[in-house]
């Protein structure tokens, strides 16, 4: 318990780094150009990879690889991915609906 504890402190503490904003917010922008070519799973999948890719580069020539860039990553990726859906499924329906 003490652990999970310890893991939630730090994750709270790593949030609010501005390295954190910056990696959510480029997935989050990745996600969204990537669905316009793409299906939602292989955007996510190609901006997971991107994201990966960065990661592996930071630790051979970087500042090292980091766990929470990666969850900032996949946090963007699922705003992005909610925010796809709302227009895609919902905004789409509603505006054929009003037309």
């Amino acid at each position: 318990m003490t652990q999970l504890v310890f893991f939630c402190r730090a994750l709270i503490k790593h949030s609010q780094e501005y390295d954190k904003r910056q990696h959510f917010f480029y997935s989050l922008a990745l996600m969204l150009v990537a669905a316009l070519v793409l299906q939602i799973w292989g955007a996510a999948l190609v901006v997971v990879l991107i994201g990966l890719a960065k990661e592996c580069w930071d630790h051979y020539w970087g500042s090292g690889f980091c766990w929470l860039d990666m969850l900032a990553n996949t946090m963007g990726i699922a705003a992005g991915s909610v925010i796809v859906w709302l227009f895609e499924y919902v905004f789409a329906g509603v505006i054929h609906i009003l037309l």
